[in-house]
């Protein structure tokens, strides 16, 4: 860090909670709520995550039910504002939308099968890499900002939260985040 560079504090990279969805349907723009699973897993966050947040903590969400949900279990015990954020929405992923993995293969081969080998992907009906990317990378500048007058907690969803980090140079990204998984990110 430079002397004319800003200090930046800690941001927290936080996939909401378990939906009845998750691992089982594709859910790009659906806004299932927590189920059962995904209230027990936004508390456990909440524990292990809270003790770390100074009062001045800023908090972004996804409008999504399950990441507004998973941000008041980390918000609440600190009564910290959260902020809504757009474009910390979920990719679209057009038709995939609700289809199950082998139905995804039946309906979209070319489309499994740059998934299955982990390529970015332009989603039919949906939303472009490119796309995906210039919105993570408006993002992730807003993030920047807000770190640096304090720490900030971003609760998305899993595919943007990876654009995101790659937006914010984090190297080597993170793996892809597990339900109520975070991880801690120093721009």
């Amino acid at each position: 860090m430079t002397e004319a560079e800003p200090r930046r504090h800690p941001i927290w990279l936080v996939r909401h909670a378990s939906t009845s969805w998750t691992g089982i349907r594709w859910c790009g723009r659906a806004d299932p709520p927590l189920d059962p699973r995904g209230r027990v897993e936004a508390k456990a966050l909440a524990a292990r995550l809270v003790p770390d947040l100074p009062p001045a903590t800023v908090i972004l969400a996804s409008r999504a039910r399950r990441a507004i949900a998973t941000a008041r279990a980390v918000a609440e015990p600190g009564r910290l504002p959260i902020e809504l954020d757009d474009d910390l929405l979920e990719v679209d992923v057009g038709r995939a939308e609700g289809l199950i993995w082998d139905e995804l293969a039946a309906r979209e081969p070319g489309l499994a099968a740059a998934i299955a080998a982990a390529g970015r992907v332009d989603w039919p009906g949906g939303e472009t890499a490119a796309d995906v990317d210039a919105r993570a990378a408006r993002a992730a500048e807003r993030i920047r900002i807000a770190a640096v007058g304090a720490p900030v907690v971003v609760v998305s969803h899993g595919a943007l939260l990876h654009a995101i980090a790659r937006a914010l140079g984090v190297e080597p990204l993170p793996p892809p985040l597990e339900p109520a998984g975070l991880v801690r990110v120093t721009p």
